[in-house]
């Protein structure tokens, strides 16, 4: 009869040992998914903040551009050479506000997400484009001949006057509002 007891005990805490074993197994395994959960959760706002920043920052400049051209024309100081440095600084603008759309669309699943930034830069860029389009026809012809992406987006964005500067700021402040919503309810949602 010891004996038994002794086979039931081992036995006991063998099983017993197996189920915290395998308890802990399954704690790691949730506390681990929860981290990475947590860790893209992070990235995606990371890249969210950075995406806006980038919107924030085309949307001033050429805000800022067509201001001083409108300034260089109407004091007769316009300098070419001055005016196309200032497209250039814009258009390194246009080209980080594309790279942090892609950023954005290869960390982020939602499709909602995905279609309000994409809506949101062709706005701002279309926005870009114009105002350069009116204060510089040549230099944005010879551009669009080297750039057929710029073509296109003419096309697309020629309900812009460019000369409604304060529509086109409040076009893209609204874009950018709408952007910024989508990704909080996104990050909310926890949706990975």
């Amino acid at each position: 009869m010891a004996i038994v007891g002794a086979v039931a005990a081992l036995l006991g805490a063998v099983v017993g040992a197996g189920g915290a074993i395998a308890a802990a197994a399954v704690t790691g395994r949730t506390q681990v998914r929860g981290q990475h959960a947590q860790w893209q959760r992070e990235l995606r706002r990371d890249v969210y903040v950075e995406f806006a920043r980038v919107c924030r920052a085309l949307a001033g400049a050429t805000i800022e551009f067509a201001s001083y051209a409108q300034a260089a024309r109407d004091h007769g100081f316009d300098d070419q050479e001055d005016r196309r440095s200032k497209i250039a600084e814009l258009f390194d603008l246009y080209d980080e506000c594309f790279r942090a759309q892609s950023l954005l669309e290869l960390e982020c699943s939602s499709r909602e997400v995905r279609s309000v930034a994409t809506a949101t830069v062709e706005t701002l860029t279309g926005m870009a484009r114009r105002q350069v389009h009116y204060w510089d026809p040549d230099y944005m012809d010879q551009m669009e001949a080297i750039l057929p992406t710029l073509r296109d987006l003419r096309r697309r964005t020629d309900s812009l006057r460019p000369m409604d500067i304060e529509g086109q700021l409040n076009l893209a402040f609204e874009k950018i509002d709408a952007f910024i919503d989508v990704a909080r309810r996104d990050l909310a949602t926890g949706s990975t």
